[in-house]
């Protein structure tokens, strides 16, 4: 997996998360560490509709993700924008 899979959306639509491992676990949170979002894939692309679990619209800004799963944690930086 690499960035260019990941980041493929429009505002409208949310961020596609593509090229998941199977069974694997992604998680969003503030650039302060604090979680916002997590949910198990179960079929890619995952889709974030850009809401935290709570389903309330997140604030521009920088987040984090992990993507966890068997063969390790991939961790990175987006950007929303709105």
């Amino acid at each position: 997996m690499n960035d260019n899979d990941i980041f493929n959306g429009a505002p409208n639509s949310g961020i596609l998360f593509g090229n998941l491992p199977a069974d694997a676990q992604i998680e969003i949170y503030t650039i302060s560490g604090q979680k916002i979002f997590s949910q198990r894939v179960n079929e890619t692309p995952l889709r974030w509709n850009v809401k935290n679990n709570n389903n309330r619209d997140i604030a521009s800004g920088v987040y984090l993700y992990a993507v966890k799963s068997a063969s390790g944690v991939n961790i990175g930086k987006l950007a929303v924008i709105k």
